[in-house]
């Protein structure tokens, strides 16, 4: 288990400059590309702040964003969260820890998702691990999944496998299959897709 966000944190600006000559922005988002400027403006996010930064060649690489299926009813609720990085998982100690949280459902048996609901048992909540297919950790074979399965149960992880989240509310989700799980947060781990927004 992860004791604290900031041992995440594989290489600070400092080092990334002081090792490879690089000058690492962190709390900073490119918002525009000028093209035919050859330049970017970049938004400090703590303090608003913006400013051009000029470039020879520039290289795209914002990752992926994660699935937050509108389908679901409720999915824009303040207990509602993804774990894709650290600013991810501060908000969500934050969170759990000022609304003195117990109960928790993690949505998605892929690796994200396994690993997010591991920390959540390892740290005493109780777990709820949702996964609309009838096995975690697709495309691994069916039979040998179920070791994992069985780990889950022996660690005090609840998987409930072939039903999918329909409506989430404040105290409980609701499932296709029309069960109601009391949870108080809920963690998105359904996938990703690619961040194009800005080459757009």
């Amino acid at each position: 288990m992860v004791e604290n966000s900031d041992d995440l944190v594989l290489t600070t600006p400092e080092q990334f400059k002081k090792q490879y000559n690089i000058e690492a922005r962190v709390n900073s988002e490119v918002i525009k590309i000028i093209r035919d400027q050859k330049k970017v403006i970049v938004r400090n996010t703590q303090t608003g702040e913006e400013y051009e930064e000029h470039y020879d060649k520039l290289v795209l690489s914002p990752g992926a964003k994660p699935v937050f299926p509108k389908s679901i009813e409720g999915i824009d609720r303040a207990n509602v969260f993804t774990a894709r990085n650290v600013v991810d998982i501060v908000k969500i100690k934050d969170y759990i820890e000022k609304n003195n949280i117990k109960d928790v459902a993690v949505v998605g048996g892929g690796y994200i998702g396994i690993e997010v609901a591991e920390n959540f048992k390892l740290a005493g909540y109780n777990v709820n691990l949702i996964e609309a297919l009838d096995q975690v950790m697709q495309p691994f074979d069916y039979d040998r999944v179920q070791i994992l399965h069985k780990e889950l149960y022996d660690n005090g992880v609840n998987p409930i496998l072939s039903d999918s989240v329909t409506k989430i509310f404040d105290d409980y989700v609701e499932l296709k299959s029309g069960k109601k799980v009391n949870v108080r947060t809920v963690i998105m781990a359904v996938g990703v897709f690619p961040e194009t927004s800005l080459a757009k």
